[in-house]
């Protein structure tokens, strides 16, 4: 397989937010279990998060410098570390979303907020919609809330950014999916008749934007 950092370079720019939610999915399995056991990642990067080919499974890796919770972190990677571990504070949950919501952000635009280390300490990062303006505001709030400066403003444990993120990018999803539908020639009744069957509809071409609607949220005709 191959690690996230490589992944980007190879394609030039953002990953898809299909992709994303599964990598962040795998991503806060093994750190929610991870920070049950009272261990901190501590160097949460593009560079230490592997996808395997043959079946796309996403891996964390590299815990060589992790340490109990609530202690001094060894070291780490600077770009990455919340302003408070680069001062030489204790590693915790709230460390390492931060270390993620840098990672997203950099899935997302193709760059890391940060490029300098006096920057994480002084200013605020770049709009994320500067670098890719299909996001959501939602799912900027998303990303924002996680890199925030001071830890008590970002979110609370990585289950908790894992489900904004997703419900983020759901929400986002059936925008656009509203949108589409409700496109058309001006002065042209776009509305369609469609087969449904009796489980629901599909809609959508790909990760991205499909939804499944069950029998009670589609009707005989969709516009």
């Amino acid at each position: 397989g191959q690690d996230l950092s490589r992944l980007q370079q190879q394609r030039g720019g953002p990953v898809g937010l299909g992709e994303i939610a599964h990598i962040l999915d795998c991503v806060h399995k093994a750190l929610h279990f991870a920070h049950s056991k009272n261990v901190c990642h501590c160097d949460i990067k593009p560079a230490n998060i592997m996808i395997r080919d043959a079946d796309n499974t996403v891996l964390l890796s590299d815990f060589g410098i992790a340490s109990v919770m609530n202690q001094q972190a060894k070291g780490g990677t600077p770009l990455y570390m919340a302003p408070e571990q680069l001062l030489g504070g204790s590693a915790n949950v709230r460390t390492d979303i931060y270390s993620v919501g840098v990672t997203l952000y950099q899935l997302l635009s193709g760059r890391p907020p940060f490029l300098k280390r006096e920057e994480i300490l002084q200013k605020a990062a770049p709009p994320l919609r500067q670098f890719n303006s299909s996001l959501s505001p939602r799912l900027v709030q998303v990303v924002e809330r996680a890199i925030a400066k001071n830890p008590n403003d970002r979110h609370r444990n990585v289950t908790e950014l894992w489900q904004d993120f997703e419900h983020a990018r759901q929400s986002s999803t059936m925008t656009r999916v509203h949108h589409s539908s409700l496109m058309g020639v001006k002065g042209q009744n776009t509305s369609k008749k469609i087969d449904i069957s009796d489980k629901g509809l599909t809609i959508g071409h790909g990760p991205d934007n499909q939804l499944r609607l069950g029998d009670s949220s589609v009707s005989r005709v969709h516009a």
